[in-house]
């Protein structure tokens, strides 16, 4: 199976998202900051995550226990979101009534915010690991990722005795494609052509592009 399944967000794509989110949150906590020790009672919800997280970690991967990772670094950041988002409501609903914020209410709002930071930079990693590990034009394994992945499939068959099958696609004439038509139309054909490739493999294969238009 390819690394993004068609319909998933590409990595770099989510990653952008998240960047525009943290911007967001880091506005949200300081109009937040600035409502308490002003007065302004104005309700401040806090800017939801992303959606492309969650539909980038439930595309199928590479192997399910690559999606169980992101899955559960993306609800935990989800749950961080609520805790904040919760913590700094009744800040703002004490302080709309006029009452005095206590320490301990600011502090445990604090630890909601650095817990909500500590999650998201979790799937940050993530979300850079994968890029690391796609063609960004395709959206499947790269070569480096690729290899590394025929290698261990290649050591777990010595061990298991059990076959391995390896498939090698090149695509004849594309130069002329690319010189006919503009690299740009060649691209389009190697992303139709993953696109074919990907519709005719099983849950436990794997696609990688290892050099142009191989």
């Amino acid at each position: 199976m390819s690394s993004t399944s068609p319909g998933a967000p590409h990595h770099s794509a989510v990653l952008d998202a998240l960047d525009r989110g943290a911007a967001d949150h880091l506005n949200w906590l300081k109009r937040v900051h600035a409502a308490l020790l002003f007065g302004d009672p104005t309700p401040l919800p806090a800017p939801d995550p992303p959606d492309a997280l969650l539909a980038w970690a439930e595309a199928p991967d590479l192997s399910p226990t690559v999606v169980e990772e992101r899955l559960d670094a993306v609800l935990r950041l989800y749950g961080a979101h609520h805790d904040m988002r919760t913590k700094a409501a009744r800040l703002m609903e004490g302080a709309a009534r006029g009452e005095t914020i206590s320490p301990a209410d600011y502090e445990s709002f604090m630890v909601a915010v650095e817990g909500y930071g500590h999650h998201t930079r979790l799937v940050d990693s993530l979300l850079r690991q994968s890029l690391a590990e796609t063609d960004p034009l395709t959206g499947v394994a790269s070569r480096r990722f690729f290899l590394e992945l025929l290698n261990r499939e290649i050591g777990r068959s010595q061990r298991t005795d059990q076959s391995v099958a390896l498939m090698m696609c090149d695509l004849d004439f594309f130069k002329r494609v690319n010189d006919t038509y503009g690299h740009a139309t060649g691209d389009l054909v190697l992303r139709h052509f993953t696109d074919l490739a990907q519709r005719t493999l099983r849950e436990i294969d794997v696609i990688g592009r290892v050099g142009g238009e191989e």
